[in-house]
């Protein structure tokens, strides 16, 4: 296994909003920005555009039972900038990367969003290392629409990206109380109360309830065939 650093804590990061160590990876595009915390089955989260901080209510509930791990795909998030529009390709290399650097075997494999074309381009090239997938409102479609079309092309386009690397304006925005509940009720549900049976609270209202312990897929076909994952789709 690699022995990874600790990358420091950006001074916008409080700890109170993310608080576990962030480890470099070296990659070809640079340094990818990995998080690894819990013990258990391994479970990989994968997103492209946003960073890890999108995962974060999700690891801290499952941490407890499982080994969770997340990356910040090239250009994004705590993940090396480059003035060049980073692709879903070298996000895919990443994903391979990071399971090849800490040893991962045996992987429930999460991709949300754009990181459904890299993380399953990912489980493809490290098929003997992933065991499910679970694709959470991934990209499988030619976007549509003027205005969604309009928001990808201005989120994409080189002036924000340019932004993005010179400021870090978007993980910092994410990392405040416009991106997360800062308030005084647990939102991730370590408080008494609705919390100890499972339940989500955010603002003091109870929203979805999510349970304690979630059943992890496993099934498995013979390796080479057609149905090599067990697939979920949420």
């Amino acid at each position: 296994m690699q022995t990874l650093s600790i990358v420091d804590r950006p001074v916008w990061l409080p700890s109170s909003a993310w608080p576990w160590p962030t480890y470099a990876l070296r990659h070809d595009t640079g340094r990818i920005a990995v998080t690894d915390i819990g013990r258990g089955p391994a479970v990989l989260f994968v997103h492209v555009g946003s960073w890890s901080f999108v995962w974060r209510d999700v690891l801290a509930r499952l941490q407890s039972d499982f080994r969770c791990v997340a990356l910040d795909a090239p250009g994004c998030g705590l993940s090396a900038r480059s003035g060049s529009a980073p692709t879903l390709t070298q996000a895919g290399d990443a994903v391979a990367a990071v399971i090849d650097a800490l040893e991962l075997s045996d992987v429930t494999l999460v991709a949300h969003d754009l990181g459904g074309p890299a993380g399953f381009l990912a489980a493809t090239r490290r098929s003997d290392r992933v065991a499910a997938l679970a694709a959470v409102n991934c990209f499988a479609w030619k976007p549509t629409g003027p205005a969604f079309r309009g928001m990808l092309a201005a989120m994409g386009s080189g002036a924000v990206r340019e932004l993005d690397a010179a400021t870090a304006v978007l993980p910092r925005i994410t990392s405040t109380a416009f991106g997360w509940a800062d308030t005084g009720a647990d939102r991730i549900g370590q408080s008494s109360g609705p919390a100890s049976t499972g339940q989500r609270v955010v603002r003091g209202t109870d929203t979805s309830v999510m349970p304690a312990s979630p059943t992890r897929s496993t099934a498995r076909s013979k390796p080479g065939s057609a149905d090599r994952w067990r697939i979920g789709h949420c």
